[in-house]
């Protein structure tokens, strides 16, 4: 995955696994076959993530529960490589 940046006073960049490169630049790299596109991305099957539980007050029953988030930031694929989601 590639995130491409259009600012009105900078040349195109595209940021593709933590790198910056001109769009230029990285047209000629995909042409030259040094990045791999697939369909999906294939992640290891057993990550560390991190859950978030928050308590809440239910005004209708006045009960106190909880509501859980799973919040990570990045996961690993099987090549070992951090895909993040969070810009």
């Amino acid at each position: 995955m590639f995130q491409l940046q259009f600012y009105a006073s900078k040349n195109p960049t595209v940021i593709s696994d933590n790198n910056i490169y001109l769009l230029k630049n990285f047209i000629t790299e995909i042409l030259s076959g040094n990045f791999k596109f697939c369909q999906f991305y294939r992640y290891k099957k057993q990550q560390d993530i991190k859950i978030r539980f928050f308590p809440v007050n239910f005004w209708q029953c006045r009960g106190k529960h909880y509501i859980y988030d799973i919040h990570n930031e990045s996961y690993e694929t099987l090549c070992g490589c951090n895909l993040n989601l969070i810009d």
